[in-house]
């Protein structure tokens, strides 16, 4: 951890690897640091499995081994006992209460001062421009709509957390994201020399046998061309310059999980041009508006948007945010209560929509022309189509079916270097 007293112009911000419920030791360790360091950590991004189960309901929706599923500290920050010391974002990964998420699927506060960016989100922190998304990917969902709801079955509990192409195409268009945050890792060697694969984790046999990452977060790499992209899932450390164009480099980050011995947290000092507050990014915003009668719901094949008719509205959105949106601030709310058994849109979700006037989910997918089981053509496809051509003549060496190439199932990853959990 190289950690200094933030100047004038910068503040620290703690990066954590998978979460597990483990909060009291990742506060407790930031403790720690600052009064080693004699400085303060401003704000924490944590990259997935963060686990936060309110009840038995939520354990009983966590994806994993049963060993696994008991209740760790995430329940006493929920109801107000402890109040997290720092303002803490997070992503979902792949172990998380679902149910939760679902509630909150353009993002909100799951305790106070603890915040879930959402499916995807992006948010605004001391003038940095962070942004993520949750799950991991698996390519024979990744074209599916969101048909998911609690409660959940063994396999709609799986397969609700594996990532949308929807979700990817939203980033996509977005103008600018200092940060990224994901659970699982871009496919980083595509990207890397011979000799940098040489003295990275990629040189073990066992990676090179079954390849780590995806492709598909290469391309969102490659347009964003973030200053860091943040990760976890795979419990180990790795960090790594990537160059995603001529001109711009990118810091990578993995980090492991919470265990003693493990290089699970790592704080990075960034440059302060706007207040210390969470933020919607106002292009975001627009972004939503723009997209949300496209939401996906088939299990089968999303709808496919026009791409370039998206982009063409989406700066009188952008002005349609300017003008009817006070404050960009999030406003502080009251965790969801758990509603067991069934599917209830959190109000923070609700209260989102009514201010963007957005329309409610199912409602505007059917008037879209999507239903659950139909297939309208591919979200890969209108991905696709926001590849400049320039960026397409860089990638057809390496991606030669375009930015969304047609994937089958991939095998399962061995046990000995797979997230265990």
């Amino acid at each position: 951890v190289r950690m200094q007293e933030a100047s004038g112009n910068s503040f620290n911000v703690a990066v954590i690897g998978c979460t597990h419920g483990e909060l009291d030791v990742i506060y407790r360790d930031l403790a720690v640091l600052e009064q080693q360091h004699n400085c303060k950590v401003s704000l924490v991004l944590c990259c997935g499995d963060f686990e936060a189960t309110r009840d038995e309901y939520d354990l009983s929706q966590l994806a994993g081994p049963a060993k696994y599923h008991f209740f760790k500290d995430f329940q006493k920050y929920y109801t107000g006992q402890v109040t997290a010391p720092v303002l803490t974002v997070f992503v979902g990964g792949n172990h998380e209460a679902q149910n939760h998420l679902r509630e909150l699927y353009y993002g909100g506060w799951v305790a106070p001062n603890i915040y879930f960016l959402g499916y995807s989100g992006a948010v605004v922190f001391g003038g940095v421009h962070i942004a993520g998304f949750s799950g991991i990917f698996k390519g024979y969902d990744f074209n599916k709509g969101h048909f998911e709801l609690p409660p959940y079955s063994e396999s709609s509990k799986r397969s609700a957390f594996h990532v949308r192409a929807y979700e990817l195409m939203k980033l996509f268009m977005l103008s600018r994201a200092d940060v990224v945050m994901s659970h699982d890792w871009p496919f980083l060697t595509s990207m890397m020399t011979a000799e940098e694969v040489a003295q990275s984790p990629f040189s073990d046999p066992r990676w090179r046998n079954d390849p780590v990452g995806c492709k598909e977060y290469n391309r969102l790499m490659m347009k964003l061309k973030p200053t860091y992209w943040f990760a976890g899932h795979m419990h180990t450390f790795f960090a790594t310059k990537i160059r995603p164009s001529a001109g711009a480099e990118t810091s990578f980050l993995a980090l492991s999980k919470v265990l003693p011995g493990h290089h699970y947290l790592e704080v990075i000092q960034m440059t302060q041009t706007g207040p210390l507050a969470l933020s919607y990014d106002p292009e975001w915003l627009a972004i939503l508006r723009a997209t949300q009668r496209y939401f996906p719901t088939s299990e089968t094949h999303a709808v496919t948007p026009d791409y370039h008719n998206l982009l063409q509205s989406l700066p009188a959105e952008v002005e349609w945010v300017r003008q009817h949106v006070p404050s960009l601030v999030v406003p502080a709310a009251q965790p969801a209560k758990p509603a067991a058994g069934r599917f209830s849109e959190g109000q923070q979700t609700l209260a989102l929509r009514a201010v963007l006037l957005l329309e409610e989910c199912g409602a505007a997918a059917s008037r879209a022309g999507v239903a659950r089981g139909q297939s309208r053509g591919r979200l890969q496809d209108a991905y696709a189509a926001a590849t400049p051509l320039h960026q397409q003549r860089e990638w057809q060496q390496e991606f030669r079916h375009g930015p969304f190439p047609p994937h089958q199932q991939r095998p399962q990853q061995p046990n000995a270097w797979a997230a265990p959990q």
